[in-house]
């Protein structure tokens, strides 16, 4: 199972699929408006939401935006970065894997140009994944951590191939 987080100073969302996407789950946590809360309230959930898959017997891997400089500035770039350290700190008590990805990386590989707008970015997936803009609507955030969960898919099957080349000896 791979997730795809898109964190932000205000919400967490949050898309899972399994390989194919024949099984996908979605969903949005609101932060607390009180900016000292937010990271601790992130912890709590995604440590609860990765021991509820664990103990569904489900072995998930996260990938998780990176912080970027935003339309809110300064402080909701390091609110957005605690609520990012929290995460990794639930993966890592959790011992889920996490990897951070960067924008610009997800939007090339996913969507072919690392520089689209936020617009262009669900044309893209309403293309790649409409079953997810169905439920998404214009909640941009979700359509975000839907496009880093398929980039969590490229990765995780281009180690797969990586790995069986180095077992034929190529």
């Amino acid at each position: 199972m791979v997730i795809g987080i898109d964190p932000s100073s205000a919400k967490l969302a949050v898309v899972s699929s399994t390989r194919g996407r024949e099984q996908f789950d979605y969903h949005v946590s609101k932060l607390s408006m009180d900016k000292t809360e937010a990271a601790g309230q992130a912890f709590v959930y995604m440590r609860d939401y990765f021991q509820l898959l664990l103990d569904g017997g489900w072995e998930p891997y996260v990938f998780q935006e990176a912080p970027v400089m935003g339309r809110g500035g300064a402080h909701a770039t390091v609110v957005q970065a605690q609520v990012g350290g929290a995460i990794m700190a639930a993966a890592s008590v959790s011992k889920v894997p996490l990897r951070l990805v960067n924008n610009q990386s997800w939007k090339k590989r996913i969507c072919g140009n690392g520089g689209i707008n936020k617009e262009e970015v669900a044309a893209r997936m309403r293309d790649i994944w409409p079953e997810l803009l169905e439920h998404a609507g214009k909640d941009q955030d979700m359509i975000d951590a839907g496009a880093i969960n398929l980039f969590g898919w490229h990765v995780l099957a281009l180690q797969d191939r990586l790995r069986r080349g180095s077992k034929n000896g190529s």
